[in-house]
């Protein structure tokens, strides 16, 4: 599995299983239902996660430094910031 070769772990320091993605799939849809981070169910019944929610998945679910809450406010200021610089937008802290 990717993830494992990334090193990435449970917060609990365990390998991340197929039943572990799974849940942090749910959580992410649950989570971001307005988010196209997972694809529409194609012919094998499978689904596919999507480039951002893979980062999401990444870098902030299965992080360990922070709560869920504080890593998904950063996933989004970083993702701002990401889009501000591809847009050549000049940063408002008023958003």
């Amino acid at each position: 599995m990717r993830l494992h070769n990334l090193g990435l772990t449970t917060k609990h320091g365990k390998e991340i299983s197929e039943m572990d993605l799974r849940k942090a799939i749910d959580v992410m849809v649950e989570k971001h239902p307005t988010c196209k981070w997972r694809s529409k169910k194609i012919r094998s019944r499978q689904y596919f996660v999507l480039i951002e929610g893979y980062y999401w998945l990444t870098q902030f679910y299965f992080q360990k430094e922070k709560s869920l809450i504080d890593a998904d406010i950063d996933f989004f200021k970083l993702r701002i910031k990401q889009y501000e610089e591809l847009l050549k937008l000049e940063h408002n802290e008023n958003w």
